[in-house]
This record gives structure tokens, C-alpha cells and sequence, in this order.
């Protein structure tokens, strides 16, 4: 929605005096909804990541209590290359 000139800047005018009043500034309803789905994606996102690192890590010890199990000392040596996967869907 468009508003005249001078009501726009009489709009202006208003929201400026209402933010210093206060002390508060206006975000509108388009930037809060912004916010909020970048927040979320966020939180998301940062789930995940931390899911996969989780993941990876239950994955190497149950690597490494395998191969200590089955092999002993001498299939330890092997963590460190194991340790290089990056891609847990090898």
C-alpha cells in the first residue's frame, strides 16, 4: 500500500517520535517474519550439524571398540586413518 507524500513522511515523523519515546525501534511485520524464519533455519540447521557431528563421533567409537575388541592393540593403529572419513555414507 502506497501513501501520499506527506502522509508517509507525517508516518514517519510519528514512528520516529513513538521509537525515541520508547526506546524501542519499529521492526515491521514482513521484517519480523524475516527474523523469525531466519531464526528458525538457523536453529535447524544448527541442530543438524550438531546431529551429524554426534553421529560421526557414536560411529568412531563404536569403530574403535570394534576393532580393539576383535584385533586388540594392533587394530587401534587404524583410528587415525578411519578418523580422516569425512563422509559417513561410504
Amino acid at each position: 500500500m502506497q501513501l501520499p507524500k506527506e502522509l508517509e513522511d507525517e508516518f514517519w515523523q510519528e514512528m520516529q517520535k513513538y521509537e525515541e519515546g520508547r526506546h524501542m525501534p519499529y521492526i515491521m511485520s514482513f521484517e519480523r517474519e524475516a527474523i523469525e524464519r531466519g531464526l528458525k533455519q538457523g536453529i535447524e540447521k544448527g541442530i543438524e550439524k550438531g546431529f551429524q557431528q554426534d553421529r560421526r563421533q557414536g560411529m568412531l567409537d563404536g569403530i574403535e571398540l570394534g576393532l580393539k575388541l576383535k584385533f586388540g592393540k594392533e587394530g587401534l593403529k587404524l583410528l587415525p586413518e578411519i578418523r580422516e572419513i569425512e563422509d559417513l555414507n561410504v
